[in-house]
């Protein structure tokens, strides 16, 4: 009888701390599954604040009917040569312009889209063909080819991928800019296919983003960009004796005085 109560006291004992573990288990796996949440809360909230991209902006062309600027700097751009705006990659009707290389969209006073020290330039693109020369954005001077500051596309010949050159700071605005623009790795982009291009510009440092994944990295021929007050701005253009403009269409295109943040750079490619 002794040997059978002792042995119900131990099942007991054991039981009650068994049960007394389960709960003490139970319990801290609330507070990690508490914690983890109030985590993972933070971390968007921290990321949502990260994000301001109305800061620093110098232009926005989102193509809405027209080449307005929607910074509110009145950047405004000049259909040419039969540009058109045409429905979006969304099939959103009258938001994206439309070219085929011989067409664009100016801005008289380039100067005022250049910022010597850091700059982003972004944009959403689509090229009908590859390997040839081509131009998404670019800073010249239209009628003359002088004052060139920098430009984005592949302008090198039977070659697919898209680069970015940066003339040095205190080259001369007033002839043909003969000089290295840089020697960032060009990233192949497919035609058909809307890309988000984000290329990025500090301490001779460029960065080039498709699709929010770096792509390519390189280094400019100084560490300012070259400023130039007799420079225009031109969308999927480049100087008119020598028509390499984007055969596709483009769409959102801002320019930045500063450099955007990951963050930042993530949500333009939302």
């Amino acid at each position: 009888m002794k040997t059978y109560r002792y042995l119900e006291f131990r099942l007991n004992t054991t039981f009650t701390i068994f049960k007394a573990q389960f709960r003490l288990m139970k319990f801290l796996s609330l507070i990690f599954i508490l914690i983890f949440c109030l985590n993972i809360t933070s971390c968007k909230k921290s990321d949502s604040n990260n994000v301001h991209l109305s800061d620093g902006l110098l232009a926005y062309y989102p193509f809405n009917g027209n080449a307005n600027d929607e910074s509110g700097n009145g950047n405004n751009g000049t259909l040419f040569n039969g540009a058109t705006i045409v429905a979006d990659k969304n099939s959103k009707p009258l938001s994206a312009l439309s070219l085929n290389g011989t067409n664009g969209v100016i801005v008289n006073n380039g100067s005022k889209l250049v910022n010597a020290d850091e700059m982003t330039i972004s944009m959403d693109v689509m090229q009908r063909q590859t390997g040839t020369r081509q131009t998404f954005v670019s800073s010249i001077n239209y009628n003359t080819g002088f004052g060139f500051q920098y430009w984005i596309g592949p302008q090198t010949q039977n070659d697919p991928k898209t680069y970015v050159g940066i003339a040095r700071s205190g080259a001369d605005c007033n002839s043909f800019y003969t000089e290295s623009a840089g020697n960032l790795n060009g990233t192949v982009l497919e035609k058909e296919s809307w890309y988000t291009i984000v290329v990025t510009f500090k301490n001779d440092a460029i960065k080039m983003y498709v699709n929010g994944t770096l792509t390519g990295e390189g280094t400019a021929p100084s560490s300012k960009v070259n400023v130039c007050t007799n420079s225009n701005f031109l969308i999927g253009s480049w100087w008119k004796n020598d028509p390499i403009g984007l055969n596709g269409k483009i769409d959102n295109v801002r320019v930045y005085n500063r450099v955007l943040n990951s963050d930042e750079i993530k949500t333009l490619n939302d």
